[in-house]
C-alpha cells in the first residue's frame, strides 16, 4: 500500500531497488548521518508538543490522513498520495498520471471535528498538481456575558484551500502549496483571513531510499475584522521545518531475465515487491522550539490487501526534560485495501489511533477513505 502502482509503474518513487542487504546498510549509513545533523541542534530544554497548541491557526500543524497519522507524521519522504500537499508538496510529481482523492476525518473529542478533502496526479512525466480542503470545527458552545448571563451560541470554525504544484527531473522534485486561511467565530461576526505558502524537496537517492524537507506556513498573517488601538488586529503563524528519510525493504522481490525487442539482447528485469517493510524517520521543528521532536514510522505489507502501521517520538521534550522515548507522541493503525473485480476504480479503507493532549479519553480516532480512478 506503499505504492499504488507497484508493479514498475514509472511514477514509483521507491521502484527498482537493489537487493535487502544492500538496502540496509545504505539505510542506516543515512539514518547515522540524518541522526548527527538533527541532535547536534538539540542541547536546550524547552516543552514542546506535537499538535502546536497555543499557536495561531495550530491545526495546520497536525498530522493528516490515517496513513500518515498512524505512522506518528513520519511522512515527509514518503509523500506518495494526496496527503502530500499538506506535508510535502514535491511528492505529487511522484504520483501517476490518473485522479487520486483522499477524503478523511478525526474525531478530536471535546465537540471538535477535524477533516479533510484533497485531489492532487501527475500531468505528465514532470508536472503534479493538487487541490485540497483543510478545516477544524467545533460544536456549538454557550457564549456569556461579562456577568455570566447567556446571550446566545458561538461556533469556531477554520478552514484552508490549498491549490499545489511540484515539478520533477527524474529522481529530484520540488513543489510548492499556496493556502488561504479563514477563521470564523460564527454567531459574533468575528472573523480573520490570511494566506501561507509550504514549499518542499524529494529526492530518490540512488534508488535506495528517499529524502524529503518541506517548510510550512512561510510568510504567513492572518488579519482579523476586530480592531485594538492600534488599528487591526494581525496574528503570525509559525512556519514548520520537516525533514525525513524513507526506505523500503521488499519481502518478496524478484528478478526475471527476457529478451530486449529489436536486437534479442538478454535483459533483467526487477518485479517490484507487494509485501514490504517500509520504516521512515522524520525530524519537525516548529519556529519556537529550541530541538525536534524526531519521529519514527513503520509499514508492514505482509499481504497485498492489508497494511498495519505503527509510529512513536523516538527524540523530544516531556514537561520538564529532553531526551529519547519521551512518549509524547505515538499512534497505530490498519488499512485495508478491498479487490473489486472489473472496476477501474481501487479504493483504500484506513484508520488511525493516536495520542492526543486535548481529549476527555487521551486519544483520536481518523478515518480515510482513498481512490485511484
Amino acid at each position: 500500500m506503499l505504492n499504488y502502482q507497484q508493479m514498475g509503474n514509472k511514477y514509483d518513487s521507491f521502484g527498482d531497488l537493489s537487493r535487502t542487504k544492500k538496502k540496509v546498510k545504505f539505510f542506516f549509513i543515512a539514518l547515522l548521518i540524518y541522526s548527527f545533523l538533527i541532535l547536534s541542534t538539540s542541547f536546550s530544554d524547552l516543552y514542546s508538543q506535537e499538535n502546536g497548541g497555543g499557536y495561531a491557526e495550530s491545526y495546520l500543524l497536525r498530522n493528516i490522513g490515517a496513513r500518515a497519522t498512524a505512522m506518528g507524521g513520519a511522512y515527509t519522504a514518503i509523500a506518495n498520495e494526496p496527503s502530500a500537499i499538506f506535508y510535502n508538496p514535491a511528492g505529487i510529481a511522484f504520483l501517476p498520471n490518473k485522479p487520486m482523492l483522499l477524503a478523511s476525518v478525526s474525531n478530536l473529542d471535546l465537540g471538535r471535528t477535524h477533516s479533510t478533502l484533497a485531489y492532487a496526479q501527475a500531468v505528465n512525466n514532470e508536472i503534479g498538481i493538487g487541490v485540497a480542503l483543510n478545516s477544524l470545527n467545533s460544536a456549538e458552545f454557550t457564549s456569556r456575558d461579562i456577568k455570566g448571563n447567556s446571550v446566545g451560541t458561538l461556533q469556531d470554525f477554520q478552514y484552508s484551500l490549498h491549490v499545489a504544484a511540484a515539478y520533477r527531473k527524474e529522481s529530484v522534485s520540488i513543489g510548492a502549496s499556496l493556502k488561504y486561511l479563514k477563521h470564523s467565530l460564527i454567531g459574533a461576526n468575528i472573523y480573520a483571513s490570511g494566506a501561507a505558502l509550504d514549499i518542499g524537496t524529494k529526492f530518490d537517492i540512488l534508488n535506495l531510499f528517499t529524502f524529503g524537507a518541506s517548510v510550512q506556513n512561510i510568510g504567513s498573517i492572518m488579519t482579523w475584522n476586530q480592531h485594538d488601538f492600534e488599528g487591526e488586529v494581525s496574528e503570525l503563524l509559525p512556519y514548520n521545518i520537516r525533514t525525513g528519510v524513507a526506505m523500503e525493504f521488499g519481502l518478496n522481490e524478484d528478478f526475471y531475465v527476457t529478451r530486449e525487442e529489436g536486437n534479442g539482447k538478454l535483459k533483467q528485469v526487477y518485479v517490484p515487491p507487494t509485501k514490504y517493510i517500509l520504516v521512515s524517520v522524520d525530524a519537525v521543528m516548529f519556529q519556537y522550539d529550541m530541538h525536534p521532536n524526531v519521529v519514527i514510522g513503520v509499514e508492514a505489507v505482509p499481504y497485498e490487501m492489508i497494511a498495519i502501521r505503527g509510529g512513536i517520538s523516538v527524540y523530544g521534550s516531556t514537561i520538564d526534560k529532553v531526551g529519547f522515548l519521551p512518549m509524547n507522541y505515538w499512534s497505530g493503525g490498519i488499512s485495508l485495501k478491498p479487490e473489486i473485480q472489473n472496476s477501474s476504480i481501487q479504493f483504500n479503507i484506513d484508520y488511525s489511533i493516536n495520542k492526543e493532549f486535548i481529549a476527555t479519553s487521551g486519544l483520536t480516532h481518523n478515518i480515510s477513505l482513498l481512490f485511484r480512478f
